[in-house]
């Protein structure tokens, strides 16, 4: 053997040296190219979805790009339940509403599905199952004050085209016991007293 164990050791140490620069090197572009492939993908998603102009068109943008980023994922979700009720497609408005009340990405695509399903009701004609889904979402403490206050003012409006004024002035009561914790909550709040008032004063309140 010419070479002995301190130069065998040496040398051994520098290619080991080298092997790790070159898998790190290897790893980093590895980790580049599945950034740069996700960006790709996240911008096809995008000008699919923008260029979507109908249902199947949305259906199969969402169905082929299922782990694209969350934000684009329920906005395009809202893009295809908005043009299913335009084409009065209420069940499969429905169904969508669901699936992002439980995969919508935050708490306000979930909330604004749930208090959406309530609208759809009442657009496919199910007027009783809309005012008992109101009902129910203004119960939910978990929901934030305003979805609560929307469900129930949205409740009351039914009432009164139903010329339910009783019903209506139950609600409007109701509202009055969650607190004022946002700006729309408070206009909310504002309008509910508004009408309690007339009612009191003895107004006449225009039948809806």
């Amino acid at each position: 053997m010419t070479g002995s164990p301190a130069r065998l050791s040496a040398v051994t140490r520098q290619r080991l040296i080298v092997m790790g620069a070159l898998l790190i090197v290897l790893l980093s572009g590895c980790g580049m190219t599945w950034y740069m492939l996700h960006i790709y993908r996240e911008k096809q998603v995008v000008r699919r979805l923008n260029r979507a102009r109908s249902i199947p068109a949305l259906s199969r943008a969402l169905y082929d790009y299922r782990d694209a980023r969350g934000e684009i994922y329920d906005v395009a979700r809202v893009r295809l339940i908005e043009k299913l009720m335009v084409a009065h497609r209420y069940d499969e408005a429905r169904e969508r509403l669901l699936e992002l009340v439980n995969l919508g990405r935050s708490e306000e695509v979930r909330s604004h599905a749930l208090l959406n399903i309530g609208f759809v009701g009442i657009q496919a004609g199910d007027h009783n199952g809309a005012f008992k889904h109101f009902l129910a979402l203004f119960r939910d403490t978990e929901q934030p004050v305003r979805f609560r206050l929307r469900a129930a003012q949205a409740a009351a409006e039914m009432a009164l085209n139903q010329n339910d004024q009783a019903s209506a002035i139950r609600l409007f009561q109701l509202m009055l016991t969650l607190p004022e914790d946002d700006d729309e909550s408070e206009v909310l709040l504002r309008a509910a007293r508004t009408y309690l008032e007339a009612v009191e004063a003895g107004a006449s309140i225009p039948e809806k």
